[in-house]
């Protein structure tokens, strides 16, 4: 065990945060203590040895920390051979560390860059939203610095990690490994349904793409439908179960609870092929969650509706990600933990491939209002396929991003969350993707 002694204020940020760097992601246990001495935490070692981490940010914080000038305008570089890259970013401090045979000081403020990232307080004080509410994805500071792809809180404890070893720190400890969680929203459950859908996607077929061949083939797909001979476009659950069943792994879908006429809302949760659907996921042993709807990030009663209705549908419901990944933080955390969701998956950019929290592992959401450890286990989802289909200019950088992604999350043994439409398979424009999707479960 390590004892580590941190300054007297803002505690609670503190603790959490050397939680999360070294119990969840080392597995080394601590034993944490208070001192008077507020420039500095201090990490000693069974061998008496110390590391000494510069505190430059919460020393200079009286009182609350929100305050959108509090961010940084540019990332410190710290270079040295203990890093796990070329550099490591961090927001305060300075390019300095100290290396000596009983100790080890570093003026870069680790504890508080790592804290930035997880509790997404940038995104609290934030004086920007875009139309539908949300936080702008250009407005976060590791997208603004092109530090989106690394997952920099890994990167953090592999630092300290480094320097444990450095300082003969030889204690045998757990070894997580690389998870790969597949993940589905189902926004769409039918394409061709109905006479009417089915004359709009030959009119999109003939007029938007120029495409005689293809209208004829849709219309044909939906007759094999109403037959009974085909299966409808969007219904990709069956394949989806196999590709995670192959590598051995479960497959989440995240419904959307509601009711035709509601606000984004393209099918009924009761209907009986939607609950047919549900039935055959559960009974494959793969997991259905919550897609709440459009309107429900900042509403407590309609997101507890929505909950009794997937409920309804043999559900316990106990995870999920918020349509068009609207949230308001803390509050939209707040109504989940509330709701008593355990798990949620929405940590995602919108327009941006990469790693919103900083992190490739899950975390406990932290609350910066109450200053208190939430009972909900956040996923950050790494890639969203409609995110990166607009990032990416071309079918190999889709591809090329996908694979650096998936090995940097292998190279930390972290969860590689990833979203991918089940409606967004077996359209023209996305069967050129059907390979890299594939490839992702390997």
């Amino acid at each position: 065990m390590l004892k580590v002694f941190i300054p007297n204020n803002h505690q609670p940020e503190r603790k959490y945060t050397l939680s999360i760097l070294f119990e969840k992601l080392l597995n080394i246990n601590l034993s944490v203590e208070t001192y008077e001495d507020n420039q500095q935490s201090i990490i000693q070692l069974p061998n008496g040895k110390k590391i000494h981490l510069l505190d430059d940010f919460f020393s200079k914080q009286k009182d609350s920390y929100l305050e959108l000038e509090n961010i940084p305008e540019r990332p410190v570089f710290l270079i040295n051979d203990l890093t796990s890259e070329n550099n490591l970013p961090v927001l305060w401090g300075k390019n300095s560390i100290e290396i000596n045979n009983d100790s080890i000081h570093i003026k870069a403020d680790i504890i508080a860059s790592a804290f930035y990232f997880l509790s997404r307080w940038e995104e609290t004080v934030a004086d920007k939203k875009d139309a539908l509410g949300r936080f702008p994805d250009e407005q976060a500071f590791l997208i603004k610095h092109n530090l989106n792809m690394r997952p920099l809180v890994n990167e953090y404890a592999y630092f300290l990690m480094n320097c444990l070893e450095k300082l003969g720190y030889n204690q045998p400890t757990k070894s997580r490994h690389y998870t790969l969680i597949p993940t589905h929203d189902v926004d769409k459950f039918s394409r061709l349904d109905s006479f009417s859908k089915a004359i709009k996607v030959v009119a999109g077929d003939v007029i938007k793409r120029k495409n005689i061949r293809l209208a004829l083939s849709t219309f044909k797909n939906y007759i094999g439908i109403k037959k009974g001979t085909q299966k409808d476009p969007f219904d990709n659950f069956e394949y989806l179960m196999s590709l995670a069943d192959k590598a051995n792994t479960k497959a989440l879908f995240f419904f959307i609870p509601g009711k035709l006429g509601e606000n984004d809302v393209y099918y009924n949760i009761s209907n009986e092929k939607v609950q047919q659907s549900i039935a055959l996921i559960l009974s494959k042993g793969h997991s259905v969650g919550i897609h709440p709807s459009m309107d429900s990030f900042l509403n407590k009663e309609q997101l507890s509706q929505e909950i009794d209705r997937l409920s309804q549908c043999g559900v316990k419901v106990s995870s999920g990600r918020q349509h068009y990944l609207r949230y308001q933080l803390p509050e939209t955390w707040e109504i989940w933990e509330s709701l008593n969701l355990t798990d949620n998956y929405g940590m995602s950019y919108h327009n941006t491939p990469g790693f919103r929290c900083g992190i490739a592992n899950s975390f406990p959401a932290f609350n910066v209002k109450t200053k208190q450890v939430l009972n909900l286990n956040l996923h950050p989802t790494i890639i969203m396929e409609q995110a990166l289909f607009k990032h990416c200019p071309s079918l190999n950088d889709f591809k090329e991003t996908c694979r650096q992604l998936k090995n940097t999350c292998k190279k930390y043994n972290g969860e590689f969350v990833f979203l991918w439409h089940p409606e967004n398979i077996n359209l023209p424009e996305w069967k050129a993707y059907k390979e890299i999707l594939e490839s992702l479960y390997h």
